[in-house]
């Protein structure tokens, strides 16, 4: 898992991950967005996967994780769709 991009509110407290996973079986690339949540800046992050997005089954990195940043920066943002995408497809 490699993480690509984190985002953290004012105080620290919240933060909004984009990871990207190599799957060594089929040499594919999925990417997903996690969400993090404390109490105080000096507690560990408790970690959520996101689960109404994600994209899966990319040749590389670059194109899975610009797939996703467009999804959840541009076209789903305040929207609260679910969608899927699989390179070249998409699911609604």
């Amino acid at each position: 898992m490699m993480v690509d991009t984190i985002l953290y509110d004012e105080a620290g407290c919240k933060c909004f991950a984009l990871v990207v996973i190599k799957d060594s079986r089929r040499f594919k690339y999925d990417a997903k967005a996690f969400i993090g949540y404390r109490e105080y800046l000096a507690d560990t992050l408790n970690i959520y996967p996101c689960i109404n997005f994600r994209v899966t089954g990319f040749e590389n990195y670059s194109n899975a994780i610009a797939v996703l940043k467009d999804y959840y920066f541009n076209k789903l943002k305040g929207s609260g769709l679910g969608i899927g995408v699989y390179e070249g497809k998409v699911f609604n």
